[in-house]
This record gives C-alpha cells, structure tokens and sequence, in this order.
C-alpha cells in the first residue's frame, strides 16, 4: 500500500507542469537549510513543526534523511490530507504568490488599449450632443474623400498637417486600428479624439504611446508648457536624456497634487493684524476672521 501511494506521489509530480514541478523543487531547496541535497530530521521538525513519527514514517530507507524523492512523497501526503479536511465546490487551488502573479501575467497579455476604449466610449455616449458633434467633424476632417473610414494615408496627411508628429507614424495607426483590417472606423477614431482631448503622451525615450502608467518630471509639469514623460521601461533602463531626475508615476503625481490644493484650502488665510490695521468693524479683525466677513481695514497713521 505504501509503495503504491509514492508511485502516485511521483506520478502527481511527474504530471504536474514546470512551474509547479519548480515551485516543489524550490521548496525542498527552502528546507534544506544547509544545502546538503538532503533534508535532515531536525530542517524539517524546524521548518514544518512536525514530530519525529511523521518524518520516519516517510524516511522510506531508514538513513535518518529525507532526499528528494521521499520529500515529494511527504509533500503529497500533506497536500491530499489538506483536502480531506474541508469541502468545496471547485477542485483548483493556488497559493495566494502563484495566484497573484497569474493575474499579473493575465494583466499583460490583455489589450492594453482596451480600457482606454471604454472610457473614450463612455465620454462620448454621455456627452452632451455638442461635444458629439465635435467628434463628427474631427472624423469628418481625416475623411478625406468621404468613404467613411480612415485610410493610413489619410491618417498620415492629417497628423502630418496637424502638426501631431509624435502621432504621425503607422505604427501609431496599428495601436489605434483594433481589428487590425488597416482602416480606422468612427469607433477607432472616436479613441484618437479622446487620446488628443485628454493630453496622452508619448514616451520621451522611446517614442512610445502611453496608453498606462507612465511617469513624470515633476519640475516640468510645474513649470514647463511641454511636460516631460517616459515610459517605465526607459525610465529604469535610464533610456532617457532630461535636465531633471523628479520623476513621479502618473497616480502618485496626481494624489501629490490634490494633497497640495487640500493643504492650500486648509491654510489660514491671511488677515490684517488690529495692531496695524484700524478696523471698521467693533471688535477689530478677529469678527473678519471669525464671521468671514469681508470689510476694508484702514492702516493707521503713522505717529
């Protein structure tokens, strides 16, 4: 019987996929504290707080050791042990790092563009019919010869006489074209409007359309008319050249500068001071303050 149980602990092993016959070996490897290639009795009483009985029930040679082979037969044990202790209406089970990054892989094979396809849709189906019929005209405008969609070329010579350079490029049209048939439908422009209208920018570094998170130099969104932005990508391989190193993401940038008009709405405002000011009010500038009440205060004269 035992044996029968680590045939069908090696062949769950064997079935599994790379990443989780990985994540197994990375487990031993994790165990083995000093790197023997074996797990001693006193690594895995350390690691698991389990007793003595249990490790020589899969010790399997009796040398005292677990080796690999004996550890995924213990590891399966637990594992179907684990099941037998509750129900539930689903078979598939992750651990929550093995989940996250899934999701995170998930993240990235979807159509990065997508959400900002929806948002443009939504911008457009409620708004008001003159913002509506801004984007008739736009559309109307690349159309050169009234076809009803939007050729490359006519994309081109638009951008180009617009004077859009950074979205003058076919490959911005791939980005822009969804089902990939090489023309762009009022939907697809209806995106292009909405990416123009809402300042969307370019990666500074490598001249790619910032569809995402991207970041910013702070002192040129301050103070600049043209803001400076790269993609992360540039931004940790520094694949970029700038007279400023304050880069923040977009969303922090955003949350810093709603923090800074909350802390302005929250300052005292300033008031004349009753030892400088003659107040025609009773009871001096503090009723300004108090009440809000706007009055002229005169300065005293000199004595």
């Amino acid at each position: 019987m035992e044996e029968i149980f680590r045939e069908t602990a090696m062949a769950y092993c064997n079935g599994g996929s790379e990443e989780q016959k990985q994540d197994t070996k990375k487990f031993f490897n994790f165990l083995d504290k000093d790197g023997d290639g074996i797990l001693s009795m006193q690594e895995l009483i350390d690691a698991l707080n389990c007793d003595n009985e249990v490790f020589m029930k899969f010790d399997r040679d009796n040398n005292g050791t677990l080796d690999f082979q004996e550890f995924i037969t213990l590891n399966y044990a637990a594992a179907v042990n684990c099941r037998s202790k509750f129900r539930h209406n689903h078979s598939v089970f992750m651990d929550n790092l093995s989940l996250l990054e899934k999701q995170r892989q998930s993240s990235l094979e979807r159509d990065p563009m997508e959400s900002l396809r929806k948002i443009a849709t939504t911008y457009y189906n409620k708004g008001s019919e003159h913002v509506k019929q801004l984007v008739k005209e736009f559309f109307n405008s690349m159309d050169i010869n009234g076809d009803g969609q939007i050729s490359l070329h006519e994309f081109l010579s638009f951008m180009k006489e617009e004077g859009y350079s950074q979205m003058s490029n076919p490959f911005f049209f791939k980005v822009l074209d969804k089902d990939g048939n090489n023309i762009l439908d009022f939907d697809e422009v209806l995106m292009l409007y909405y990416v123009m209208r809402s300042g969307r920018r370019f990666c500074e570094g490598c001249g790619c359309f910032l569809d995402g998170m991207y970041l910013t130099c702070v002192s040129c969104f301050e103070t600049d008319a043209h803001s400076f932005c790269i993609c992360f990508d540039c931004y940790c391989d520094n694949k970029y050249i700038h007279k400023h190193s304050n880069f923040l993401d977009n969303f922090a940038l955003l949350e810093m500068k709603r923090q800074e008009a909350l802390k302005a709405k929250k300052a005292p405002k300033s008031a004349p001071q009753c030892g400088q000011y003659e107040c025609n009010l009773s009871g001096g500038c503090g009723i300004h303050v108090l009440f809000g009440v706007t009055v002229e205060c005169i300065p005293k004269e000199s004595e």
